[in-house]
């Protein structure tokens, strides 16, 4: 896939920023698809939608869901943030991604509680030194 722009979620009230996030994620979906030589039939039938309605998403007409992103996902086999838009930190959360592969639900939940507080002591911190 090529490198799309780097996106300004800033900018998400913008209804012309949105259609291009979908388009993006449409684009996506499709070099995916056409990488692993499936048809629109074949990977909607595997995702559970209908070959029209995945057309409509890769052409950007229409915005998938979070459930149909992940579906999309795991027939493609791929991760979802090789669908999402490409942004500055996509490099990160694919490493975290990484990490956390295989890893229980309740030491994911630990592990995300402690990344929050680590965050509001940080920010508690650049905030004194202002």
């Amino acid at each position: 896939m090529g490198k799309d722009p780097i996106y300004n979620f800033s900018e998400l009230e913008n209804p012309a920023y949105e259609i291009e996030i979908v388009s993006a994620i449409g684009r996506n979906i499709r070099n995916l698809r056409l990488a692993r030589k499936m048809t629109q039939d074949e990977l909607g039938s595997k995702a559970g939608i209908s070959a029209n309605y995945l057309g409509e998403i890769e052409r950007g007409e229409k915005n998938p869901t979070g459930l149909v992103i992940f579906k999309l996902a795991n027939v493609l086999q791929a991760s979802v943030l090789e669908i999402m838009p490409d942004v500055e930190n996509n490099g990160l959360f694919l490493e975290i991604e990484r990490i956390f592969k295989g890893k229980k639900h309740d030491d994911l939940k630990k592990a995300v509680r402690m990344m929050e507080c680590f965050l509001e002591i940080v920010s508690e911190r650049g905030t004194k030194n202002r």
